[in-house]
């Protein structure tokens, strides 16, 4: 069992941040690494529908949704990416991707807008990064389940997978609240993401027995918040300048 530590203060946030430009080799390697492990996921569908989830809240499967969309889009030429942000209830794709926080993509208009008839359409948005699209939550739903499990939840799914190649699907945590399992039937997996030195092993377990229970595929388990300069292996590693090959690689700005 780890110490938890605080979810949301100011450090959690802080390292919660979309990829751009700045943004540090490491961390780009690590979402270029697990865009890898997706795209050769064994899933015959032409679209490929994941749903990105935790077992408790504070463990970034938002943060993992988001830079999993973008690297996606940013390493597959012609292929379109759609990120969906099912968590209705305490939703944190809006939030986190700040570049729609303008009034002018209508943010609050999103899926619970849509499945309970406020919107005609699901406002799905085309981002300003080639081949990415959001279809943000919405206004907040305190009991989402009944509009998971609709016929106009199933048919948006069925009509987006004709019209992309990658669906990411960010729900809340399966040991809270079970509208990621209401996904079983509609999706090919689910990917779970634990934080270092923040998530327990009761926590993890009891969300691999949740899955299981209703027969859902765990396709990975991402670390987040993991820290390598307080590992041994990094210590040992770094005294030989070494820090696995890609410290002088990127000092040298390659």
């Amino acid at each position: 069992m780890f110490k938890k530590k605080k979810a949301h203060g100011k450090k959690a946030v802080d390292m919660l941040k979309i990829i751009d430009d700045n943004t540090a080799f490491a961390v780009k390697e690590a979402f270029n690494s697990l865009c890898s492990n997706v795209l050769y996921l064994p899933i015959s569908d032409s679209c490929k529908k994941l749903v990105i989830t935790s077992s408790v809240p504070g463990e970034g499967k938002s943060y993992i949704s988001i830079n999993l969309a973008i690297t996606l889009a940013n390493n597959l030429i012609n292929k379109k990416i759609l990120l969906i942000d099912m968590d209705m209830r305490s939703p944190s794709v809006s939030k986190l991707f700040n570049r729609f926080n303008d009034d002018e993509y209508n943010a609050k208009v999103g899926l619970s807008d849509y499945l309970v008839g406020l919107a005609e359409t699901p406002n799905i948005i085309t981002t300003d990064i080639p081949g990415l699209s959001v279809l943000f939550s919405g206004n907040e739903i305190a009991s989402p389940a009944g509009l998971i499990c609709s016929e106009k939840m199933s048919q948006l799914i069925s009509k987006c997978e004709k019209e992309y190649d990658y669906i990411l699907i960010d729900t809340p945590p399966v040991s809270v609240v079970s509208d990621a399992t209401l996904l079983v039937e509609r999706v090919n997996g689910y990917i779970l993401t634990v934080r270092s030195d923040y998530s327990s092993l009761n926590s993890l377990g009891s969300a691999e027995r949740i899955l299981n229970a209703v027969n859902a595929p765990i396709l990975g388990v991402v670390l987040t918040g993991y820290n390598p300069k307080k590992s041994n292996t990094y210590n040992n590693y770094n005294k030989k300048k070494y820090y696995y090959g890609y410290y002088e690689y990127n000092k040298a700005g390659k």
